[in-house]
């Protein structure tokens, strides 16, 4: 029976099962999707936030609604955590990536699911409950406007350690100023979930949000958009108005950034750190396997590096193992071009075809899908049978990748003097992997 004054809906992310780099923060940044909803829940709800990767989950808690978001790896783990809700009576709501594209398969598992962004639906979706008419299904349209008004104000900043035994963290905002993504690589879902035209907030309240967070004692802001400079003309007008706010932030981008026209601007506006979407050194690898886009940009790979390094920026460069016609000398050549290049942080993962994406729709039609334990979709387990490389063990493969590149003779080699605190920190967070590494 209820007793309290308002109804409560509890927002919960699981944690995926298999993540082995899960416990260092430059790979483990909180789901920002249940904080966007706690911000905009109507004022007569209760809200409980529960990031499975941060806080434990009490099983226990009163609560009227549980609304759960997913990725494909951490689908199984929402599952367990639906049942379990199920089992004391309490209705389930499913979203997210996982949900999204395999809507089937998680109504199976909950009460009602969310098809999509469901920034503009939510509220509807919370009244619908509160009359007893939750809908099954909920696909709504992509939100008209991302210039997003809270209801309440839930905290964006998070505490970031980015060593266990120093006594250094920071106080690190996550912040989106778009979505969608128009080069709809093979293997990301971000063009079928999102769009492929870029949707974007307005300046001013980006800079409204900005400030705010200025004012609660942020040291560092990152934005953790797909790519950060997809809209070019968007990225130059955002790098100007945050120029004169004195922060430091990174995000997502491809190798474009380090452009003549957009670096400066970009470095002035305070960018120390930018993950790039490498791939893969290979041009023949990034036509076959990514898309015309990515291949036309490989000749400017090394360059750019150097140009980003000059501006003293942090360059973490993500690349992935297992395309079609790769060998095993391939995986060694890139691993020491990522030392020779000396990029400071380095994501080594495995071919994964990610539910929603266009790579998955082929890999079925060609009978290649070893699996569908949605746990070893986690990019670090090989889920598909290899042309050249089917008897090649590419999650061993990941790992001596992880090893070799953040062993101390590559780190001395890949080592550039700290100018700052985020230097020091990727510098610390360099350690830090090489421990995790050795444990995989």
């Amino acid at each position: 029976m209820k007793t309290r004054g308002y109804m409560k809906v509890t927002l919960i992310c699981p944690k995926p099962t298999n993540m082995n780099l899960n416990s260092v923060p430059i790979f483990n940044f909180p789901n920002q999707a249940i904080y966007l909803l706690a911000s905009i829940t109507p004022l007569n709800w209760d809200v409980e936030i529960i990031d499975e990767n941060r806080t434990p989950i009490d099983f226990e808690t009163e609560t009227d609604l549980v609304a759960l978001t997913a990725l494909s790896a951490s689908a199984p783990r929402a599952y367990e955590i639906a049942a379990k809700f199920k089992m004391r009576g309490i209705p389930i709501i499913m979203g997210g990536i996982h949900a999204t594209v395999i809507p089937d398969e998680a109504a199976e598992h909950v009460d009602s699911v969310v098809i999509g962004e469901a920034d503009e639906i939510w509220p509807q979706i919370l009244n619908d409950f509160e009359q007893g008419r939750l809908q099954r299904v909920y696909k709504p349209q992509l939100p008209r406007s991302l210039d997003i008004q809270e209801t309440r104000e839930i905290t964006k900043t998070h505490r970031v350690n980015f060593i266990n035994w120093l006594p250094l963290s920071l106080k690190v905002t996550f912040m989106q100023v778009g979505r969608g993504c128009p080069n709809n690589c093979e293997f990301c879902s971000v063009t079928k979930i999102s769009g492929r035209t870029l949707r974007t907030k307005s300046i001013p309240y980006i800079i409204d949000k900005i400030k705010e967070e200025i004012a609660k004692g942020t040291d560092f802001f990152f934005f953790y958009d797909d790519n950060i400079i997809v809209n070019k003309k968007f990225a130059k007008e955002l790098f100007r108005a945050i120029k004169p706010l004195n922060i430091k932030w990174m995000s997502q981008a491809d190798i474009k950034i380090a452009d003549e026209d957009i670096l400066d601007l970009a470095v002035e506006a305070g960018m120390a750190g930018i993950l790039l979407g490498l791939e893969s050194i290979s041009e023949n690898t990034l036509g076959d396997g990514v898309g015309r886009v990515k291949q036309r940009m490989r000749p400017n790979y090394e360059n750019a590096i150097k140009r980003l390094h000059d501006h003293n920026v942090n360059v973490m460069g993500a690349l992935i193992f297992g395309f079609d016609h790769e060998s095993e000398d391939s995986y060694a050549e890139t691993v020491e071009w990522a030392i020779q290049n000396k990029l400071d942080i380095g994501q080594f993962t495995v071919l994964t075809p990610l539910p929603g994406t266009d790579l998955s729709e082929r890999m079925k039609r060609e009978g290649r899908i070893t699996t569908l334990n949605w746990t070893d979709y986690d990019c670090t387990h090989d889920v598909v049978q290899r042309e050249k490389t089917r008897t090649k063990n590419l999650d061993l493969i990941v790992r001596m990748a992880f090893r070799k590149f953040y062993s101390y003779g590559a780190q001395l080699r890949r080592f550039r003097l700290p100018k700052n605190l985020f230097d020091l920190a990727i510098r610390l967070t360099n350690m830090r992997l090489r421990t995790v590494s050795q444990s995989f």
